[in-house]
């Protein structure tokens, strides 16, 4: 295994990680503020990426406008480069919620950082081990934070 593969999953980790961290941002922006979950998060993205066409969500200046905005770009970045389909927002909002959870419900920087680690993660352990096992290995993560660290890793619920 050479330098540079190792260079470039870690840097596709970090990207991946980043769309990832912007999602969970989105959803722990009403989370935060509403105290609502919303269990429709992964159909906005996927509306996001069918249409490319986010700024609608921005035309109110709400909370709701500002998570629906970061899923909305979010979702146009993938379109670039991701399979579309009906339910490609079904495994976003997963991990979406598994990075809030993580990071701490209500806790933007702790969504920032879940989302990155849930990338590298993921692109890494895909790499290093087996690509069928990345999402396992995300699951683990998920549940070794929840059983030492219950509030996540920057939580305030």
């Amino acid at each position: 295994m050479s330098r540079e593969l190792i260079l470039q999953a870690v840097i596709s980790g970090l990207l991946m990680g980043l769309i990832y961290a912007l999602v969970a941002v989105g959803l722990t922006l009403i989370f935060g503020l509403m105290e609502i979950v919303n269990f429709a998060h992964g159909e906005f993205l996927m509306l996001a990426m069918f249409t490319a066409f986010w700024f609608w969500a921005l035309a109110g200046l709400d909370p709701v406008a500002i998570g629906l905005g970061c899923v909305g770009i979010a979702g146009t970045m993938l379109s670039t480069f991701y399979y579309i389909f009906p339910d490609v927002g079904t495994n976003f909002a997963l991990l979406a919620f598994v990075a809030v959870a993580l990071g701490g419900f209500g806790s933007i920087a702790g969504s920032l950082l879940a989302g990155l680690l849930i990338g590298l993660v993921e692109s890494l352990g895909g790499l290093l081990l087996d690509p069928s096992y990345k999402t396992l290995i995300v699951f683990a993560l998920y549940l070794a934070v929840v059983i030492f660290r219950p509030h996540g890793l920057f939580g305030r619920f």
